[in-house]
């Protein structure tokens, strides 16, 4: 299936970042699972990993607190989709963002705030050539800052605990319709222009059309013989 999660990284203490994002500890293991665990890296960096992608995204204003203090980096990845996203918070906002992904096999990869990069990434941006380096972009990107990448295998000893954690299952309810599709279009920008285009146009045409219908039985009903030689003139004017 791939992996499809995301990754909360800083350098405060793991305990207070599960706190302040309202989750709750359930205990540690002597093994990294595959999801919903948080650790200490040897080098400071400090690791939330979450099943639910779109966790950061529906607790961005708690997670941009925290930057405030100590600069934090997300990641989502899914690999089912071939999409990853990393972004970059510091002093209590978003400074650079690397979206890479493939849409309908269309290798895709767009930066944001390139001017706040680390040299070291800027250098691997500028010098992207092929599909594969796209695709890897995020992952690079993850890894260079807290020298961790998703994709790594992590020894229970290369952490200082394993702690596990309770992430609450979202409900639509409480979130909105507005809120899942906006989750989806950020995963998924160019499908979602896409479909945006044609949804104005779908939405565009029936309501010209009608209010073509209704202005012309408007003038009749209000002009009467008056009115059909107006819309006659104006139909000979633009045939």
């Amino acid at each position: 299936m791939g992996v499809r999660a995301a990754y909360i990284m800083s350098r405060t203490d793991p305990d207070i970042i599960i706190e302040n994002l309202g989750l709750k500890r359930s205990g540690t293991a002597k093994k990294v699972p595959n999801s919903n665990w948080a650790g200490q890296l040897k080098n400071g960096w400090k690791i939330l990993q979450i099943s639910d992608e779109d966790f950061p995204l529906r607790e961005a204003e708690r997670v941009a607190a925290i930057s405030k203090k100590d600069d934090v980096v997300i990641t989502h990845i899914s690999e089912t989709v071939g999409y990853g996203d990393t972004v970059f918070l510091s002093k209590g906002s978003q400074k650079w963002r690397i979206i890479s992904g493939d849409e309908r096999h269309h290798d895709f990869l767009i930066v944001e705030g390139k001017e706040y990069l680390p040299q070291t990434l800027r250098d691997y941006v500028e010098a992207i050539q092929t599909d594969e380096e796209k695709l890897d972009a995020a992952a690079v990107a993850m890894g260079t800052i807290t020298g961790f990448r998703y994709d790594d295998s992590l020894k229970p000893s290369e952490l200082d605990q394993i702690r596990l954690i309770e992430v609450p299952t979202p409900r639509l309810r409480e979130h909105g319709l507005s809120a899942a599709f906006w989750n989806w279009f950020n995963r998924h920008p160019l499908m979602g222009l896409c479909i945006g285009f044609l949804g104005v146009l779908l939405i565009a045409t029936p309501l010209t059309m009608l209010a073509g219908g209704l202005l012309g039985g408007f003038l009749e009903m209000l002009l009467g013989d008056f009115g059909d030689t107006c819309l006659f003139n104006c139909e000979s004017t633009n045939p």
